[in-house]
């Protein structure tokens, strides 16, 4: 056995020390990784417990403008699977349109003697009110999820895996706040203000009261 001098001896166990404290010590990658993987967990989650929500309503205020015209009032939502009923209020009531319809048919109602229809509600909106706005998707974007017909170019989720932004087609959609729903024996946090723009058009979306129905 080598015998070393005391003081070599202290040198080799602080050298070993900080070798193994280095060794031991994750860098900023694996933390970084590792938090990702628990936010994608948490959205994986979210997605699976949104997607199952196909009954709801809200009541709520919404603006839309392009570089002709602008529009803002009020808008009551009921969704209960495919089947939805849409109204959109002037300020002050006056004013009102209502979109109805499913997956097969759509109708749209501006007055008593103004009604139309068309499979397409996007169609219907874009004729006869002058709004051309993604509603098949609008559906999927409202509740927090990226419609699953379109490719997502992409999305941030935050800590608690919560969509903060997410770009699908050519529109980008910004979740500025969430609120806490009931729903049976548990709480869901979902949208209550959200920010939608393309090209053409900047929206703005502020949900009052949200219902989930059975």
């Amino acid at each position: 056995m080598v015998n070393f001098p005391s003081g070599i001896t202290s040198l080799l166990v602080i050298y070993l020390l900080l070798t193994l404290s280095a060794c031991a010590t994750p860098g900023p990658t694996t933390t970084q990784t590792n938090e990702q993987a628990k936010d994608n967990l948490f959205w994986q989650q979210r997605q699976q417990t949104l997607s199952q929500l196909d009954h709801w309503q809200f009541i709520g205020r919404f603006s839309a403008k392009n570089e002709q015209d602008a529009w803002h009032g009020k808008i009551a939502w009921s969704q209960s699977g495919t089947a939805y009923d849409i109204v959109l209020q002037g300020p002050f009531g006056q004013g009102s349109i209502k979109l109805t319809g499913d997956h097969q048919a759509s109708e749209l109602q501006i007055s008593a003697k103004e009604n139309y229809s068309d499979a397409d509600p996007e169609q219907l909106l874009a004729t006869h009110a002058g709004i051309s706005l993604p509603f098949n998707e609008l559906r999927y974007w409202i509740v927090g999820l990226p419609t699953t017909e379109k490719q997502t170019t992409q999305y941030q989720i935050d800590p608690q895996g919560r969509l903060t932004s997410l770009q699908q087609q050519d529109w980008l959609i910004e979740f500025k706040r969430y609120s806490q729903v009931n729903n049976t024996d548990r709480i869901i946090e979902l949208p209550n203000k959200l920010f939608l723009e393309n090209k053409r058009y900047d929206v703005r979306l502020v949900i009052d009261q949200w219902k989930l129905t059975s």
